[in-house]
């Protein structure tokens, strides 16, 4: 069996990832193998991408005849075709690969290495942007899926949010120094939701403190990995399944 290959930002993305895996019976020991950008994160330079870049050019050497890759990223506030532009021009710039082009997620294009030599291989490349309603991240996702009451994560946004902005301050993108962002703000939800909601006790919270304990214990509980009311989610299992 070929080394199939996914992307991801980082190692949170990638134990969530693996975590609704397992709910599909798919074992990710064996395929795809979830491999973190080097360094973590999107760079800002879309242009030049140096850490997916550097990380495309690191996997090439696993890959084999007939492996797939893919790459998944958070759309956040940008758009699909920025995003694709940014993977095409890393993708191009790693493998030296011209008029290539991913033109749209969830849809593989072919490529081929060492073309005409002996060790030529030709290898699928596809990519996902995680999003909700068009923006966001793998945290709003994981909202939209929660299984058990949130009222703890739920009173920051009732309570906590109200507060601030009475006292002036807003959810904000654009003056983050001032203020907090929607993707702190959801990151602070998800936080709350894992350690009140779910964990309860000190003794859990302290036992399950990482994001990699407490999914891999309690994803079952805390989501709902079978939903197939959030089409964005829908997408994502059905990425998820064409390198298994």
């Amino acid at each position: 069996m070929s080394r199939n290959i996914v992307i991801v930002e980082g190692n949170d993305d990638k134990y969530s990832l693996e975590a609704i895996l397992v709910s599909m019976s798919i074992n990710a020991s064996v395929n795809p193998i979830f491999e973190p950008i080097k360094g973590g994160g999107i760079d800002p330079n879309e242009q030049k991408p140096t850490k997916l870049i550097n990380t495309l050019k690191d996997q090439k050497r696993f890959l084999e005849d007939g492996s797939k890759l893919g790459i998944i990223l958070d759309l956040d506030t940008k758009t699909t075709a920025d995003r694709l532009k940014m993977i095409n021009n890393a993708i191009s710039d790693a493998y030296g690969i011209v008029g290539k082009e991913l033109a749209n997620t969830n849809i593989p294009i072919d490529i081929v290495f060492d073309e005409g030599k002996l060790n030529q291989k030709k290898i699928s490349i596809a990519c996902h942007f995680i999003n909700v309603g068009g923006s966001g991240e793998m945290e709003n996702l994981l909202r939209k899926i929660k299984k058990k009451n949130a009222s703890f994560a739920d009173c920051l946004e009732e309570g906590w949010q109200t507060c601030f902005e009475r006292k002036g301050k807003i959810l904000s993108d654009t003056d983050p120094d001032k203020n907090i962002t929607p993707k702190e703000m959801i990151k602070l939800w998800l936080e709350f939701y894992q350690k009140f909601d779910i964990l309860q006790t000190k003794t859990k919270r302290r036992e399950y403190e990482s994001w990699k304990d407490f999914i891999s214990t309690y994803a079952k509980e805390a989501f709902d990995f079978s939903n197939t009311t959030v089409p964005e989610f829908v997408k994502l299992k059905e990425f998820l399944k064409m390198f298994s």
